[in-house]
């Protein structure tokens, strides 16, 4: 499988991807995805800046990069993501790149973000330490030579039913949040990352819906599931 998906990369593939902790320890599809620069390692990534947060430091409201084409209209409108349990993703340095490869952030922690490290001292206690940092939390990467483009989002957590809210639910929610509150827009990001992989994009959304304009979208392509089995 991960022969198969390498080579549907090098023939221009587009992949979207959510991963967690878990999943880092699935080395083949790591090997895939490190060929591009970019790593992934099981520490969960946390922020410690007051509003980058939801309740408990794990769970966090990453910074939007709001240029970007998947992300312009839900942030204009004034959707946020939450990410819970979010581990950790590292790029390469610009220089340490494979050749024609570019990777965009598309989330990230705030300059506080952090993750821990435990290691056992010489008189046998366990020592933590912190490394701080902006990580970032869901990645474009492209090969401009090949046409391979991946969105990695780093938390299957993001895609629980509590944070992919019905139109009911989020109706409800709009009525009733707090002045100057913004709502989750999860289902909103997601969407518009299948769309963004699944055809050429052409940003026909409206900022009071930032969905349902491309949902009706006449250019819109339909991708069918690749079989990767060799039968």
């Amino acid at each position: 499988e991960a022969t198969a998906l390498a080579d549907y990369l090098k023939n221009g593939g587009h992949l979207l991807l959510f991963t967690n902790a878990e999943s880092t320890s699935y080395e083949k599809l790591m090997g895939v995805l490190s060929a591009y620069g970019v790593t992934a390692g099981a520490e969960t990534v946390r922020d410690g800046k007051s509003g980058s947060y939801k309740g408990s430091e794990d769970h966090l409201l990453p910074t939007v990069n709001s240029s970007h084409s998947i992300n312009y209209y839900p942030n204009l409108a004034g959707y946020r993501v939450d990410m819970p349990m979010t581990h950790l993703l590292r790029v390469a340095g610009k220089d340490d790149l494979p050749d024609k490869v570019t990777v965009t952030n598309l989330l990230t922690t705030s300059d506080k973000g952090y993750i821990t490290h435990e290691t056992t001292g010489e008189d046998g206690a366990t020592v933590t330490d912190r490394e701080t940092a902006s990580f970032p939390l869901a990645v474009e990467i492209k090969n401009s030579e090949t046409g391979a483009n991946i969105v990695w989002y780093a938390s299957t957590e993001m895609l629980s039913d509590d944070l992919i809210l019905t139109a009911d639910e989020e109706k409800a929610a709009d009525e009733n949040k707090a002045e100057g509150e913004s709502l989750c827009g999860n289902k909103y990001y997601v969407a518009l990352s299948v769309s963004y992989l699944g055809r050429e994009f052409t940003p026909t959304h409206k900022k009071v819906d930032p969905v349902s304009a491309d949902t009706i979208d006449v250019n819109r392509i339909t991708v069918s599931a690749t079989p990767i089995s060799k039968d």
